[in-house]
Parts: C-alpha cells; structure tokens; sequence
C-alpha cells in the first residue's frame, strides 16, 4: 500500500484503480481542467453509483483540506504522534497546511 502512497502510476493496479486515481489527482491538482471525458474514463470502469462516490469522495476531501489551509488547521499534538509511530502513517504530517506551503517553496 506504502508504494499507492508515494508513486501509483508504478504500483501494481488495476485498470479501474488507476482510473480511480488518475481522476481524483486531476480534481485535485488542476480541478479547472476537468472535462466529461475524464468522467467517463471513471464510467468505464465503475457504475453510476461508484463514479458518483469517487467525486464525492475525492471533492469531499479536496474542500476539507482547502478549508483546513485557509485557517491554518495543524494537526493536534496526539494525531503527530499517532503519524510518528505508524509505518504508512507519515502522510499525516504532511496535511498541516504550514507543511504543505514549506514544501512548495
């Protein structure tokens, strides 16, 4: 799962992952672009119900952290240590938005 994490497009995946994953780094990363045919590129591979779950889902998550880095939110001191002491866990350090505006520098 560690290699999903830090690199997909190498991972061994199905189809309808990388689909999956291709759409929800789009509507991530460059919303503004988004078109039908990266819609459908989901429907090919998902029903209706499922490509209206992985939208939500990937939006969801992409409003929440656009939230989160306008107020400034940090991860609380318990979820740090949580993240320190996981092995897949050192993701969560990186959705403070301090983080994130450290790295693009």
């Amino acid at each position: 799962m560690a290699h999903v994490k830090h690199d997909w497009r190498g991972a061994p995946l199905s189809d309808a992952d990388r689909a999956m994953l291709a759409y929800a780094e789009k509507i991530t990363a460059n919303p503004s672009s988004m078109t039908l045919d990266d819609l459908n590129g989901l429907r090919a591979h998902f029903s209706e119900e499922q490509t209206l779950d992985i939208v939500v889902i990937a939006s969801l998550f992409n409003f929440i952290d656009r939230i989160a880095d306008g107020l400034g939110v940090e991860l609380d001191s318990a979820l740090k240590q949580m993240a320190a002491s996981s092995p897949d866990g050192e993701a969560l350090t990186e959705v403070a938005a301090p983080m994130r505006a450290q790295s693009k520098t």
